[in-house]
């Protein structure tokens, strides 16, 4: 089997931080530990995969959802109606 390599960390960055900063990286971070947490997000190179979405406006969303109900009950109708149609 292959063994995994030992990563031995020597060094040490002490940052100082008001308790409203370290909330925030705590609630930032996607489980595991702060640190582990931090040095993955500075130090490597891929994208983050987490997307920041705009809100949306609450009377487009309203407009969007009767659509999909009208489109659900005419999809029922046109499915109960029998016909050679195909």
């Amino acid at each position: 089997m292959k063994e995994k390599t030992l990563i031995k960390r020597n060094k040490e960055i002490k940052v100082r931080l008001t308790e409203a900063e370290h909330q925030a990286l705590l609630e930032r971070m996607s489980g595991g530990e702060l640190a582990t947490w931090i040095r993955n997000t500075c130090l490597d190179e891929k994208p983050n995969k987490k997307r920041n979405y705009k809100a949306a406006d609450p009377q487009l969303l309203a407009a969007l959802g009767r659509i999909g109900g009208n489109l659900n009950q005419i999809a029922r109708q046109v499915n109960t109606v029998e016909s050679d149609i195909e």
